[in-house]
């Protein structure tokens, strides 16, 4: 399975009649219940989601009106459309517009709901052999404030193509010169159905080995099957400061899975890789030393790049675990262990 999405061949009005699924396997809250992630139950202006228990997420179907927002939002991309673009790999195909659902020109190839229902890496795998332009209708009026969330995903396509960004991406339909036609569009799009399929069939049932688990989404799967040999690419990476004492705690509710604490030598290193990383910040939320800084941008080739950090760790002399660096050799769970059989 991928991520629930069943990929529709039906490019118009993505999503239309379905509403979006929920991974409980990525969700943050589901990971853990000490720190509460809202984003998706604040940007419904349907108040469609909420919380029941502690850990676990609900749809409303009744309230929720398709707009996908919580979709292309979620920072652990755990909301899942039950439908998606196929992407035709014609090199005919001079530039792709597409446009919310709202847009009434008649230059918009493929509609989504909304362009902020799904995340930057979309954008980034349909731009990658072909320039695509993104249109919105009239964001200004949107009662979900869905243009703030546009212009994260343009700064982030800006982060990832760098220099080529204005080559690759558009937003304007005055930049559009030989795009192709509706029913050209879909003439291409049909030629190519068999051997796209074939390709979607491929990680449908393909886990992409260690490197791409299944945690790591739909669309970065797709992109990062894109990426050219030796054609760097901006992603972010963490900032960890000396105050790591190596916890582990990031490691293990990472939803993504991109963080690794692993000992190497008389060293420690916490290995980070940007390509599973969907810039979530739990590890920033968990972390009891506040050692994880923001998120910085790092221009990198390859499919699995990872970053290392070098760290002092320092080990009890009764279990052997990772302590923060202290007077003594013996970790505080420990201490509290000798003192009560002492006490008895």
């Amino acid at each position: 399975m991928i991520d629930r999405y069943i990929f529709s061949f039906a490019l118009d009005n993505i999503g239309k009649v379905q509403k979006p699924a929920i991974d409980y396997t990525r969700c943050i809250i589901s990971g853990q219940n000490k720190h509460d992630c809202k984003i998706c139950r604040q940007v419904c202006h349907q108040s469609a989601i909420s919380l029941k228990g502690k850990r676990r997420l609900e749809i409303d179907r009744e309230l929720c009106r398709g707009c996908y927002l919580c979709s292309g939002v979620c920072p652990a991309q755990c909301i899942s459309h039950h439908s998606a673009f196929v992407k035709s790999n014609d090199t005919g195909a001079t530039n792709l517009v597409i446009g919310c659902s709202q847009n009434s020109s008649g230059m918009v190839k493929a509609k989504v709901p909304c362009l902020a229902s799904l995340p930057w890496e979309f954008y980034a795998y349909f731009s990658y052999e072909a320039p695509i332009t993104m249109l919105p209708g009239n964001c200004h009026d949107c009662p979900m404030n869905a243009l703030i969330h546009i212009d994260a995903i343009k700064d982030r396509l800006k982060l990832f193509w760098g220099k080529d960004y204005e080559d690759r991406v558009s937003s304007s339909a005055a930049d559009l010169t030989d795009g192709i036609s509706r029913r050209e569009f879909f003439g291409l799009f049909s030629k190519k159905i068999r051997s796209v399929k074939k390709s979607i069939d491929v990680i449908a049932t393909d886990d992409m080995g260690d490197d791409f688990p299944a945690h790591t989404s739909v669309f970065r799967r797709l992109l990062l099957r894109e990426l050219a040999e030796g054609k760097a690419h901006g992603w972010l990476t963490l900032d960890i400061t000396e105050s790591c004492w190596g916890c582990k705690i990031c490691e293990k509710l990472c939803p993504s899975k991109s963080i690794d604490l692993v000992e190497s030598g008389e060293q420690w290193v916490l290995s980070h890789n940007v390509a599973r990383c969907t810039g979530c910040k739990l590890c920033k939320t968990v972390c009891p030393e506040q050692a994880v800084g923001e998120l910085s941008a790092r221009y990198v080739c390859g499919k699995n790049h990872v970053c290392l950090t070098h760290i002092q760790v320092s080990s009890c002399s009764v279990c052997g675990q990772n302590m923060k660096s202290q007077t003594d050799d013996i970790c505080n769970v420990c201490k509290n262990k000798i003192k009560k059989i002492t006490s008895r």
